[in-house]
């Protein structure tokens, strides 16, 4: 901040008179003439589609050998 910033002096004005008057309105709610639209049809799920298990692996195999072995 300047000098010229923090030395503004500020004086009061007065009194303030009300100007209008306040009209409070009910609130009233939104009326529609359009019909509600009806819900979208329910879909049958697709299936998930899963990768095949593959039974001819001994999971017992040590993982290296699994790796390295030309039959898988």
């Amino acid at each position: 901040m300047t000098t010229r910033e923090t030395d503004i002096a500020v004086e009061p004005v007065g009194t303030v008179e009300p100007v209008g008057t306040v009209v409070e309105h009910p609130i009233t709610p939104i009326v529609s003439d359009t019909t509600p639209t009806p819900a979208a049809a329910v879909l049958p799920e697709k299936p998930v589609l899963m990768a095949p298990v593959v039974e001819s692996l001994d999971l017992t195999m040590p993982i290296l050998e699994v790796l390295t072995s030309p039959n898988i």
